[in-house]
């Protein structure tokens, strides 16, 4: 079993990596400085294709998939505001439904959800990115949500067996990729 989660502890180290080089690599940091709104879309692929990449490194929890799709529209919605966390919430959303399952429809409005949220608080601290912490916990209450969606859709066992690991895993994600971004913003 712990076998398993090293899959999705890796998923969530390749999103914190990415945090990392957008955000610590020098032509990044000009291209940002100089072309504000072609870096946003830049975000936007990047962190609509990690929700798809959370996706498809989900790992199976007695008959249920245990993924991070959510953590990527989140953080996208924390780092770059609603353009990036919208959109990278309808990409892996949609990508989501593509993959078909009982729980298509929960998961992808889910995944949007979580961008919402990530752009909602972007707005309400007007582009300041909230903490490790804050995003902790946020992240977990976005996965409970996750899993209310999913037992409201009729899949109540589903979302029994999945609720503690994927809280656990996008809330330590969601710290992690804040943490990266607030290490190299103190660094400058």
């Amino acid at each position: 079993m712990l076998l398993k989660f090293t899959t999705t502890f890796g998923t969530i180290c390749v999103i914190a990596l990415s945090v990392f080089f957008l955000y610590a690599n020098k032509s990044l940091r000009e291209f940002r400085r100089n072309h504000p709104t072609p870096f946003t879309f830049v975000l936007l692929l990047v962190f609509g294709l990690l929700s798809i990449y959370g996706t498809l490194s989900a790992v199976t929890v007695e008959d249920a998939f245990c993924n991070v799709r959510d953590l990527a529209p989140l953080l996208g919605g924390f780092l770059g505001g609603p353009i990036v966390g919208i959109g990278a919430g309808i990409v892996g959303g949609l990508f989501r439904l593509t993959a078909g399952g009982p729980t298509m429809i929960p998961c992808s409005i889910s995944c949007l959800l979580a961008g919402v949220v990530g752009s909602a608080v972007y707005v309400f601290n007007k582009g300041k990115v909230v903490s490790p912490l804050m995003g902790f916990a946020i992240a977990g209450l976005i996965e409970c949500v996750h899993m209310l969606l999913v037992a409201a859709f009729g899949y109540i066992n589903i979302a029994f067996k999945l609720i503690g690991p994927m809280v656990i895993a996008t809330s330590f994600g969601a710290w992690l990729g804040l943490t990266v971004y607030h290490y190299l913003s103190d660094k400058r």
